[in-house]
């Protein structure tokens, strides 16, 4: 597998995911606080987004797979 760092900072995906990730781990450190009743819910959805980024494959179009 060829990891083509030019290519993934051209995607939006990616950088979905690295947003996510820094929310995420600004959370985790206690940066900022997200309100109690919600923390589950924002974790999940950020969560989610940095899957989204990092298993995007960014030599294809949108969030297709090669064939």
């Amino acid at each position: 597998m060829k990891f083509n760092l030019k290519s993934r900072m051209r995607n939006k995906p990616f950088w979905v995911g690295v947003f996510a990730l820094i929310a995420i781990t600004g959370q985790t450190f206690s940066i900022y606080q997200v309100p109690a009743g919600w923390e589950q819910w924002v974790n999940s959805v950020l969560f989610l987004m940095a899957a989204f980024g990092v298993f995007n494959d960014p030599t294809t179009d949108g969030i297709s797979d090669k064939e």
